[in-house]
């Protein structure tokens, strides 16, 4: 209990009850109409005194959570008044502020503009400010860190001492959130309005018109409200400012991943350290890549197969490709997806335009699948049998396992096999796989200031690779499936190294063991039931704990006297009927021993209703049935769990 002395009221409502320990005593009445009244006088009255208070500079005056809210609902840049002049916030612990000589007059105005590291009196740490409380999300994205969580907690290097609250509402906006720029984008909107009349081919009258609608559209703009707060554009500032840590997408979901940066470069590293993939270079071969990809364009137009302006469109830029990763936060220890990023590269020009001329290739198998509303059109009319399951595999490393070799031979078969060829490209076949060969050969890429040379595979962010690995699979699932000796799989769809199979339950092994020797280079996976079933919990936030159950100490050791099933009790359990022309059944669970559920169905309730479906049916048709007949299917000692148990033989025993 406060005593008279630990009490005190707030300084604006002078309504609501303060203690020592500065809690707040707030009664929630219903929103009349008069009431709702009140508040808005309410809130007038609070903005009148806040501002008398911040021009009075009183130190010792305190505020209740109500006058807070007020506060914070209004356009007054409330943390800076509070930071200025050295009020304690009655949700905050008992600071000693250190007072400060009146600032005059001091403008509000004034005051508000500054940032809380410009204000004097107090240090950013000597009262706290108020938050505005984060409103629900239309699409909530997760926010997820890795490594150690308080690299993006830390907020004393930075001046504004931006909470680390508004970091994470920031980030969980997901990063294709578009946060309102300070200025308008003229430069681009102008260029664009100019590389539109040139590729529409608009004649100069029109393109004036253009020119000037635009341009009066600009002058007239005004920049939409900001969408974020002042702090959220603080921490924005932060994050993009701490060398200690990186923000990045998820290799797979929307979430946001943010990771220390020492872990990041051990991962990556721990990559690159496979000496199998990549070669450590001692410098740049930018020059060399160069000189080989422009010869072969210059070759190309000497002999007219491409003219001068494609020539100048296929020749190569000096940027170096730039190694990263991409955090699997599906699978354990988070290990990253590597991903070389070849925009303006030596070969990426060349790598695009190859695309353009063998992409139509892909997907003319049968087993293709576009995306996954694809799937489900494939999948919808597929019944399993009871001797058939459905598994997946996954091919472990598909970019840096292609061989390039086997990729251009398995691209030359599809050109060869195409007949439209000549509608999209000049070039014939063996100019198209020369090229072709040159863009795999040239993997090289930059991290951390060391450049690396793959030597295997293709790399996974060039344009070309995901066509030329899609070529490759689809030669190699077809030799695959015709080699077989024993059952095919009856179905087998796949999205790029991800493979979705319906198979015989007796294959299994067998055919497995098969698709992994069929090419050196490509080897399957196959997730384990236990860990996929961790990850769709997990995505839950629900713990999973794995026990066997089928070990041999469950098969071979009972020790123990056997109990015998007419005693036996928490189980599931089937009754059918005696008369062998009647196809009647009844599934059923009980706590009770088996012998004196028995009991019970075969007599009538002793209240008179709801009699036992057994006790209807053996009175109606004038049918029995034994004990020993009776077959107990599952045992289950949780009543919830059990019901679950009954349900689950019930749907099956009812399925064709």
């Amino acid at each position: 209990m406060a005593t008279a002395a630990d009490v005190r009221k707030c300084c604006v409502c002078r309504e609501h009850i303060i203690t020592r320990n500065y809690s707040s005593l707030t009664c929630f009445k219903k929103n009349t109409t008069e009431e709702i009244r009140k508040k808005r006088r309410h809130t007038l009255h609070v903005i009148e005194k806040v501002l008398n208070l911040a021009i009075s500079a009183d130190r010792t005056a305190l505020i209740c959570q109500r006058c807070t809210r007020v506060v914070n609902n209004i356009s007054v840049n409330w943390k800076a008044l509070v930071e200025a002049h050295g009020h304690r916030h009655a949700d905050d612990q008992e600071n000693t502020v250190t007072p400060k000589k009146s600032q005059g007059d001091g403008r509000l105005k004034r005051m508000a503009s500054r940032t809380p590291s410009q204000s004097t009196g107090t240090s950013p740490s000597s009262a706290t400010a108020p938050r505005t409380p984060s409103r629900k999300k239309k699409t909530p994205r997760t926010a997820l860190s890795f490594g150690q969580e308080n690299t993006m907690m830390d907020t004393t290097q930075s001046q504004s001492a931006t909470r680390p609250v508004y970091a994470e509402e920031v980030l969980s906006r997901g990063l294709n959130f578009a946060v309102t720029p300070d200025k308008l984008p003229h430069v681009e909107i102008i260029t664009a309005t100019e590389s539109a009349i040139r590729n529409n081919n608009l004649d100069s009258c029109a393109a004036e018109e253009l020119r000037t609608k635009v341009n009066s559209c600009l002058v007239n703009a005004k920049l939409p409200h900001s969408n974020i707060s002042k702090e959220q554009r603080e921490a924005i500032v932060a994050l993009n400012q701490d060398s200690d840590i990186l923000v990045l997408p998820a290799d797979k979901g929307r979430c946001t991943v943010v990771i220390d940066k020492s872990d990041y470069v051990n991962k990556a590293n721990d990559l690159l350290s496979d000496t199998k993939v990549y070669q450590p270079l001692k410098r740049d071969p930018t020059s060399g890549y160069k000189k080989k990809v422009s010869d072969s364009l210059k070759a190309l137009e000497v002999s007219e197969a491409i003219d001068r302006a494609l020539y100048y469109k296929l020749s190569p830029s000096e940027s170096v490709p730039r190694f990263y990763g991409l955090p699997k936060i599906h699978k354990q220890n988070v290990p990253l997806r590597p991903i070389v990023s070849c925009i303006s590269s030596v070969t990426y020009n060349l790598a695009k335009h190859l695309a353009g001329i063998i992409g139509p290739l892909v997907g003319t198998s049968c087993h293709h699948v576009v995306n996954s509303t694809d799937l489900v059109d494939k999948l919808k009319d597929i019944k399993v049998e009871s001797d058939e399951t459905i598994t997946s595999y996954d091919v472990s490393a598909l970019f840096t396992s292609v061989p390039p070799e086997g990729a251009v031979n398995a691209v030359k078969e599809a050109l060869h096999a195409d007949n439209t060829l000549g509608q999209r490209t000049n070039l014939n076949v063996d100019q198209i796989c020369s090229l072709l060969e040159l863009c795999l050969n040239s993997t090289y890429f930059v991290f951390e200031g060391k450049f690396y040379k793959q030597n295997h595979g293709c790399a996974m962010g060039s344009p070309v690779s995901p066509i030329v690995a899609n070529l490759y699979m689809e030669r190699f699932e077809q030799t695959a499936l015709d080699s077989y000796s024993g059952i095919s799989p009856s179905h087998w769809f796949r999205y790029v190294d991800d493979t979705l199979v319906k198979i015989k339950k007796s294959e299994l092994d067998p055919f497995f063991d098969h698709i992994n020797s069929v090419d050196s280079n490509i080897k399957f996976t196959q997730e384990d039931v236990s860990e996929k079933l961790k990850r769709i919990f997990g995505q839950h936030q629900i713990p999973v704990s794995l026990k066997p159950c089928n070990t041999l100490r469950q098969k071979l050791v009972h020790p123990k006297d056997k109990i015998p099933q007419r005693k036996q009790s928490n189980i599931v359990y089937a009754i059918n009927c005696q008369d062998l022309d009647c196809e009647n059944y009844y599934i059923g669970e009980t706590k009770q021993p088996l012998h004196k559920r028995m009991y019970q169905h075969r007599r009538p309730s002793s209240t008179g209703l709801n009699d036992s479906a057994v006790y209807t049916h053996l009175k109606a048709a004038k049918h029995n049935f034994e004990d020993k007949d009776v077959i107990v299917l599952d045992k289950e000692h949780r009543w919830y769990e059990r019901g679950v148990k009954e349900a689950i033989y019930v749907r099956r025993r009812s399925q064709p």
